[in-house]
């Protein structure tokens, strides 16, 4: 998990200056990146105290996953409007960009699905909860390869200086 640590500290860094390039400069931006990067730390956390015994580390690591899933999600929440200023999105970008809102929507109402399990404590809870946490994490994990292909498909190019 430290390499995908990395890696997601490397997307959110490169997320920041998409958005900068095709929205503008907006200091939610980097909000966006400072979510990004502290739910990238927050997994590192989690891994760390991954196999250890005890009240301690339990904490850990429950803190660990909580702030890389929520973090985590606000973040992409955050990219998505920050996106709706956008103006004219070309046609071969909208798919893609309404699949990125299908999968946040997606991780919002799983996470309320998370919340009623853990309030009504039915007798499988153990594994609705694993249903329903592993569901979230298919959902955040596909936002990353959707978004890479809006990037694609919204390219935006620097103006030519031909001086």
């Amino acid at each position: 998990m430290m390499p995908l640590s990395m890696l997601l500290v490397f997307y959110w860094t490169l997320q920041y200056r998409w958005l900068e390039t095709v929205v503008g400069r907006r200091n939610c931006h980097r909000v966006i990146l400072a979510l990004g990067v502290i739910s990238a730390l927050a997994l590192v956390v989690y891994a760390n105290f991954l196999g250890s015994q005890g009240d301690f580390y339990r904490f850990m690591r429950r803190f660990g996953v909580t702030f890389y899933f929520a973090f985590a999600a606000l973040a992409q929440l955050l990219s998505l409007y920050s996106l709706s200023a956008v103006q004219q999105i070309p046609a071969a970008a909208q798919g893609w960009l309404k699949a990125l809102w299908v999968l946040v929507i997606a991780q919002w109402c799983i996470g309320l699905a998370s919340l009623a399990v853990t309030l009504v404590e039915p007798s499988n809870k153990y594994e609705l909860e694993n249903i329903v946490e592993w569901n979230f994490a298919l959902a955040m994990v596909c936002f990353y390869g959707a978004s890479g292909e809006l990037w694609r498909r919204l390219r935006v190019r620097p103006p030519v200086d031909c001086r």
